[in-house]
Order: structure tokens, then C-alpha cells, then sequence
């Protein structure tokens, strides 16, 4: 997973491998810290500041996952989804509190493309 502001990558996270029982709902979760800053062209740090004005920055995320399905003794081909989600993320800051500050996410739906392998 790799997140980006502007498209600048500025953190990424890797999910390690689960099995999802049958009827089941697995929450993954990531945490995404910039450690160096990012370069920004003199148009996108005006976006930057605009946005941190309005208290909310849009972020995007990109996933690739590897998945296969089991049912019975056969197991799916490969499927490799490749996710997109635009997300709006709420500023935290010092001054603000974090319950105040929730009322600016808001979920999103995310955008994915697949290929189909089929028994490998």
C-alpha cells in the first residue's frame, strides 16, 4: 500500500498474509507517516495551502493485493486488484480536537481493476 499527497509518494505500508474465513468480515488497518518532506512544484504548494486552511487534505491510496479463493478442494487463480481510493483526511493539530476534527472524513469509495488467472 502506498500513499501519496500530490503524487508524491510519502509513506507506504505492507499487510501481511491473512486467511478470510467463510462469512466473515476481516478490518485491516495502516498508519502512514511521512518521514522526509516532499517537493512540491510552486502550483501544488499553493493546493497545500489552501487545504490547510479548509483543515482537510486530499490523499490518495494505492493497493496491490494478491488474492486467491478456496472452495472445496480447488483454490481460484490468482486475482491481483490494484485499488485507487481518493480520501479526504482531516488536519489534526494541536488546537483542535480529534472529535471535531472527525466530522471532515468522510468514507470513500475506491476505484479497483483486476485480471482474472484462472486455476494455477
Amino acid at each position: 500500500m502506498f500513499a501519496f499527497y500530490k503524487d508524491r509518494k510519502f509513506g507506504s505500508q505492507t499487510l501481511g498474509k491473512f486467511f478470510q474465513p467463510h462469512k466473515n468480515r476481516s478490518v485491516l488497518s495502516a498508519a502512514f507517516k511521512g518521514k522526509q518532506g516532499i517537493h512540491l512544484s510552486s502550483d501544488q504548494k499553493s493546493e497545500f495551502n489552501k487545504e490547510k486552511n479548509d483543515g482537510i487534505y486530499g490523499i490518495d491510496l494505492k493497493v496491490f493485493l494478491n488474492l486467491r479463493c478456496t472452495l472445496g478442494l480447488f483454490k481460484s487463480g490468482k486475482v491481483k486488484p490494484k485499488l485507487h481510493c481518493d480520501m479526504k483526511v482531516p488536519l489534526i493539530s494541536h488546537n483542535v480536537t480529534s472529535s471535531s476534527s472527525s466530522k471532515g472524513f468522510k468514507a470513500t469509495n475506491c476505484d479497483w481493476i483486476y485480471k482474472w488467472r484462472l486455476f494455477h
